[in-house]
This record gives C-alpha cells, sequence and structure tokens, in this order.
C-alpha cells in the first residue's frame, strides 16, 4: 500500500504565489535527484522561480559540485 499525500491544487497561471507546502515538496523532490523540468511540471511552477528560489535557498544536492568561494 502507497501513502498518498494530499497536495493543494497548483495556483492558476500567471503571476502566482505557491505555498510554503508546495515548496516543501518541490526541494525535497529536487534534493531526492529529480529534474527541474519534472517537479515544475508537477507543482506548475515557473523553470526560472524555480531556480530563484533553490538559489536563495541553498539548495544543493549531492551530485553536484561544491560551490568555490572566491576571496
Amino acid at each position: 500500500m502507497t501513502n498518498l499525500i494530499q497536495l493543494p491544487d497548483p495556483p492558476p497561471s500567471g503571476r502566482d504565489v505557491h505555498s510554503e507546502a508546495v515548496w516543501d515538496y518541490a526541494r525535497r523532490d529536487y534534493l531526492d535527484g529529480e529534474s527541474a523540468a519534472q517537479i515544475c511540471a508537477r507543482y506548475g511552477i515557473a523553470r526560472s522561480t524555480f531556480w530563484d528560489h533553490a538559489a536563495a535557498g541553498g539548495w544543493r544536492r549531492r551530485d553536484q559540485p561544491r560551490p568555490i568561494c572566491r576571496r
């Protein structure tokens, strides 16, 4: 038996604000290895918005190289 999570309906198109729950699921899915394209399609998020949110939140998967810090 599979545990199903009831997600809120994706917002209609346009300048929408996604709930924190949607961002939590998107973050979890991304860190678990799913592509940004799959996540954006599932949750109705624009790719640019996804990448902006991921950068602001410091999302980094284990399969990505560590950022280079230059002084």
